[in-house]
């Protein structure tokens, strides 16, 4: 064989390995699907990190990580202890109990039986009469779906 014909046939594999890599499929995940995992997985998590501020680091660190999955990605939850304890990292304000609490803040106020979170004109009623809970918004919002789940 010459050196040509070594060309013409190194180059057809070449060929052939990238026509294959661009036909053949590649696993991804729907987002609804990445969306509904990213639920579980704070579901799960969050209760070990029940008290006021490790639940703030949690969450904030869990939505620094979902956003490799979801960049839509955005939790609001609620730590229900002695006081009550509402972290905001929605990516946008909420309104708790009639006062605003813009994206990446916290507040805590005194226990009572019921929280209201308000998230774009709507109210999301929480009981939080039990101690030791972690309630939460979650919410994926891009110009062509918008995704809410709630955990009480």
């Amino acid at each position: 064989m010459n050196k040509k014909s070594q060309l013409y046939i190194l180059t057809m594999v070449i060929l052939l390995a990238l026509t294959i890599s661009f036909v053949l499929p590649t696993k991804t995940e729907s987002p609804d699907k990445g969306f509904k995992k990213l639920y579980e997985n704070y579901i799960f998590e969050a209760p070990r990190a029940a008290n006021n501020d490790k639940l703030i680091d949690f969450t904030k660190r869990f939505v620094e990580y979902s956003h490799t999955i979801d960049s839509n990605f955005g939790v609001a939850c609620i730590s229900v202890d002695d006081n009550i304890t509402v972290y905001n990292k929605i990516g946008k304000t909420i309104t708790v109990d009639a006062i605003d609490l813009p994206d990446s803040q916290n507040i805590t106020f005194a226990h009572q039986n019921q929280t209201a979170i308000t998230l774009d004109s709507q109210i999301y009623y929480f009981n939080t009469s039990l101690k030791k809970d972690v309630k939460a918004v979650f919410l994926s919002e891009s110009l062509l779906a918008k995704k809410i789940y709630i955990k009480e």
